[in-house]
C-alpha cells in the first residue's frame, strides 16, 4: 500500500477526516435528541399511567413502558457504537452483541406480550436470546484466554 506523499494526497486526507467526524458528530446528536424525544415519551406515559391502570389494568401500561426503555437503551448502544468508532477507529464485537442481545430482548418480551408462545422452543426469539448470550459469554472467555 503506497503512502500519501503529496500535498494534494494530504490534504483529500485532511478534509475526508472532517467529513467523517462531522458525519459522526451529526448522528450521535440525532441519537440523542432521538433518544431525548423518547425519554421525554417514557416520562409522559409514566405520569399519565396512573389512571389508566384503574380503567385498563397494569399490563398494557406497564409493557409500553419496558419496550420504550429497552428502545432507548438500544439508541444508546447505537450510539457508544458510533462514539466507539470514531474515537478509536474499531469497533468491539463485544458492543455489538450488547446491542444485539438488548434489541433480542426487546423483541422477546414484545413476542411474550402477543402471546404466541406455542410451537417449538427453537422458533422463538427465545432461542435467538440464548444463542447470542452463549456468542457473548464465547468471546468473552476466548479473549481472556489470548490475554493469559
Amino acid at each position: 500500500m503506497e503512502t500519501c506523499k503529496s500535498v494534494k494526497c494530504e490534504k483529500a486526507k485532511m478534509v475526508l477526516e472532517k467529513i467523517t467526524f462531522v458525519f459522526s458528530v451529526v448522528a450521535a446528536v440525532a441519537i440523542l435528541a432521538i433518544a431525548g424525544a423518547m425519554i421525554v415519551r417514557i416520562v409522559m406515559d409514566a405520569v399519565h399511567i396512573f389512571p389508566l391502570v384503574v380503567q385498563n389494568g397494569l399490563v398494557p401500561q406497564v409493557y409500553k413502558l419496558v419496550i420504550g426503555a429497552i428502545n432507548v437503551l438500544i439508541l444508546l448502544e447505537i450510539m457508544e457504537l458510533f462514539l466507539k468508532f470514531e474515537t478509536q477507529h474499531r469497533v468491539s464485537i463485544h458492543l455489538i452483541m450488547d446491542t444485539a442481545i438488548t434489541f433480542a430482548v426487546r423483541e422477546v418480551i414484545i413476542w411474550l406480550y402477543d402471546g404466541k408462545t406455542g410451537g417449538p422452543w427453537f422458533d422463538s426469539p427465545i432461542a435467538i436470546v440464548i444463542c447470542l448470550v452463549a456468542l457473548r459469554i464465547f468471546l468473552v472467555k476466548e479473549q481472556q484466554g489470548k490475554e493469559s
